[in-house]
């Protein structure tokens, strides 16, 4: 039950912006996947809330709520509006979790090449999900490899010393994976 003090303007806007881009937007668009990724993966983070067809702590449709930009989730599992492509990209590079949903994500999306239908998401998440869960099984299964022994951390004194810099002590200069790992 909507009570009037959930009647606020910012409340107002997000209703209006999920709906309409969930119903209208075109999000499958090349210059448009990594506003349909960050849509898709806020479903992920709430998938009780799209399986109940509500958002348990505040009763909005699912997943309409996911397509609003600025919405908030009352649990903060994700930040507070959308990322441009490139901040997206380097969200996904410090979140594991983004990084391995989007990679199936659009994986999956290829079998959707006329569109998303509103309907497909559910299963779509859910699939992802059913993904995510056995590879972290499969993984829990494998064993450690230390850090340096890998080759992205052999290969960090090496890596930037062929970029000029004229500041000694920036990522430009070849100190830049000592200095991470010292």
């Amino acid at each position: 039950m909507v009570k009037i003090t959930d009647v606020t303007p910012s409340n107002i806007r997000d209703f209006v912006n999920g709906n309409y881009n969930f119903y209208v937007s075109n999000y499958n668009k090349p210059d448009k996947i990594h506003q349909l990724e960050q849509f898709m993966y806020r479903a992920y983070l709430c998938r009780d809330c799209l399986e109940d067809g509500k958002c348990k702590h505040c009763g909005c449709t699912t997943p309409n709520l996911f397509f609003a930009p600025r919405k908030m989730d009352s649990e903060n599992k994700w930040p507070p509006f959308f990322f441009n492509e490139r901040d997206w990209s380097e969200y996904k590079e410090q979140h594991r979790q983004a990084m391995e949903f989007t990679t199936l994500f659009r994986q999956k999306l290829d079998d959707y090449r006329d569109g998303l239908p509103n309907n497909a998401i559910p299963q779509l998440v859910n699939d992802i999900a059913d993904l995510l869960d056995a590879h972290r099984a499969e993984d829990e299964k494998l064993p450690a490899i230390p850090i340096e022994e890998t080759e992205f951390y052999k290969g960090l004194d090496n890596r930037h010393t062929d970029l000029p810099s004229q500041y000694t002590k920036t990522s430009g200069s070849d100190t830049l994976g000592r200095a991470i790992f010292s």
